[in-house]
């Protein structure tokens, strides 16, 4: 058992060394193409995400592998009983992001205004970070449920494609 779990952590660490380095490669890359102001922003801004991550998947990726663990120690129709779980938690953060985006989108501009003077004259960046968010919040669960179903290569896969 705890060999398959070193392993698994192992393989679902993948993705996130990928994403690591490549930030890490890009970074020479982003300096020389923005000015100082630009690429402060979008460090700034990117510092902002987990945050929106953490507060909008509202804790649903832990509780996706409770709720399922619970589900298999129930007994009966697991297999449906798995499927409701992901449908009801996959929507509920799904809904939660969606409104976030809308309300972002419907205001960018004073959401920029709120956050300096350097974003005032940028308010679709708002929006981009606000469609970010919402693309990584409504694939936490689906991410989820590759994980609880051990399929650690297709988990690495779309985590590598998603970066």
């Amino acid at each position: 058992m705890l060999d398959k779990l070193a392993k698994q952590t192992a393989i679902y660490g993948i993705s996130t060394i990928l994403g690591r380095f490549l930030s890490y490669l890009l970074t020479p890359f982003y300096t020389r193409i923005f000015g100082v102001e630009t690429y402060g922003i979008i460090t700034d801004v990117y510092a902002l995400i987990p945050f929106a991550l953490v507060l909008l998947t509202l804790g649903m990726e832990s509780g996706f592998f409770r709720f399922t663990a619970k589900a298999e120690a129930a007994g009966g129709d697991v297999a449906a009983a798995k499927r409701r779980i992901f449908t009801t938690m996959w929507g509920i953060t799904t809904l939660a992001a969606a409104v976030f985006f809308a309300i972002i989108a419907l205001f960018a501009k004073p959401c920029s205004e709120l956050m300096g003077e350097a974003y005032t004259a940028h308010p679709e960046y708002v929006i981009i970070v606000a469609a970010i968010v919402f693309f990584d919040v409504a694939g936490a669960i689906p991410f989820s449920r590759l994980r609880e179903a051990g399929q650690a290569m297709r988990f690495v896969g779309f985590k590598t494609a998603n970066i």
